[in-house]
């Protein structure tokens, strides 16, 4: 995984989950307040995290609060807009996670609507006792106990696919694991090294993703015992990163990359940040093939794929083998992204010329070809549409290729 707990993963199809913000979205008027209570509707949850998810049509937006010592909470100044109200106690595991009103699942929750001057009081919730899960995980023996490996629940939502539910729990000495705030439902369980990354991640049982893991049914209030997984022996790939001048660069990251169909997926892996000298360790790697990918921060120096590609289908490969560590896959990140270059010019099926090039991201470039006309070049606009570029390789198609053209991208 590229998460860390408490991350809301991809969702289904073209909708995805932004990243939950404090306090509200934007200047209005706005409000959705309430309280939480346990289940006897008097007992307050303080410090319980109640989040404002904002549906739009392709992006969920959340929205963090935390409620006082009474168990109140509210949000102001909220945009115009539907809004489903979420309670999860993720810091107590002993109350089960909530979406007003009384279900488990954002998708199936109660739509608020805002408007400019809406105010929405008593969106209350009370949590019922939490249902938990527990077990052991062991070292690759599967008899000695694994301590510092990071279990999650997970449950399934018809409309936002795989989220992350309740608490997370950390192995303790004995490999021993207890999950708690959960509501009675179907999960399915992962475990990460997210400290050393010296173990593959795994959901229960053997599986490696969660949508071809195996369905852990609780109860309300009880806890399913007897989760156990044992962990396989992970392979690292390890270097360094400079950047202009020979500076080691310390603002980036790595990322381990796998093929999947045409293209390729992040690989579940620990994450690889930059230390201060440029050095970085991806661990949690499975044994196969990889390439690798060194992000830059910042927007005027290209991101590379080892070994001094732009592209990933251009890397060379990294080949990986539990228990081993690829060492020196290093990269030097000094390629300025702008003004743009064509790095690329691909014949496609349909007969059309792609023209791939770089950019600085937020750009506006154009396709123009050339004719030289004795003295010069005369430059005609060869796709009429300007681009809106990522920072990188961006591509452009002359429709109807042509041989013998002078092309070139430039910023309108």
């Amino acid at each position: 995984m590229k998460s860390l707990p408490h991350t809301l993963h991809a969702l289904m199809g073209s909708l995805v989950i932004a990243g939950v913000l404090a306090g509200a979205w934007r200047a209005g008027a706005g409000s959705i307040s309430g309280a939480v209570t346990a289940q006897d509707g008097v007992t307050p949850i303080a410090d319980l995290e109640v989040t404002a998810w904002k549906a739009g049509a392709f992006l969920w937006t959340g929205y963090k609060k935390v409620t006082s010592a009474n168990g109140t909470y509210s949000f102001t100044g909220l945009g115009a807009g539907t809004y489903r109200i979420e309670f999860n106690q993720s810091d107590n595991p002993n109350y089960a996670h909530q979406t007003y009103s009384n279900v488990t699942m954002l998708s199936e929750g109660l739509p608020l609507t805002v408007t400019a001057d809406s105010v929405h009081t008593n969106i209350n919730g009370r949590l019922p006792p939490a249902s938990k899960i527990a077990g052991k995980i062991y070292r690759p023996d599967g008899v000695t106990g694994l301590a510092g490996i990071t279990a999650t629940a997970h449950q399934y939502d018809t409309v936002l696919g795989w989220r992350q539910l309740g608490d997370y729990a950390d192995s303790d000495g004995n490999g021993v694991y207890l999950l708690g705030g959960l509501a009675s439902g179907v999960y399915r369980v992962q475990y990460e090294d997210f400290l050393n990354g010296d173990y593959v991640s795994q959901v229960y049982s053997n599986a490696r993703s969660l949508s071809e893991g195996s369905n852990i049914t609780v109860t309300t209030a009880s806890t399913t015992t007897s989760i156990n997984v044992t962990m396989h022996q992970a392979g690292k790939i390890s270097g360094q990163v400079w950047g202009t001048n020979g500076t080691p660069l310390a603002d980036g990251s790595v990322d381990a990359l796998v093929r999947s169909g045409s293209g390729w997926d992040y690989a579940d892996s620990q994450d690889g940040y930059l230390d201060a000298s440029g050095r970085y360790t991806l661990g949690g790697l499975s044994s196969g093939t990889y390439r690798v990918q060194f992000v830059t921060y910042a927007d005027d120096i290209l991101d590379e794929i080892y070994d001094d590609a732009l592209e990933r289908d251009q890397g060379e490969d990294v080949v990986v083998t539990a228990g081993a560590t690829v060492s020196n896959i290093n990269a030097v990140l000094d390629r300025p992204a702008w003004p743009p270059r064509i790095v690329r010019q691909t014949l496609t099926s349909g007969g059309n010329l792609e023209v791939a090039y770089t950019s600085t991201s937020g750009a506006s470039c154009v396709l123009e070809e050339g004719v030289f006309t004795g003295t010069g070049f005369v430059w005609t606009n060869a796709d009429p549409f300007p681009s809106y570029n990522i920072k990188g390789v961006n591509t452009m198609n002359r429709f109807g290729s042509a041989s013998q053209l002078f092309l070139r991208v430039v910023s309108p």
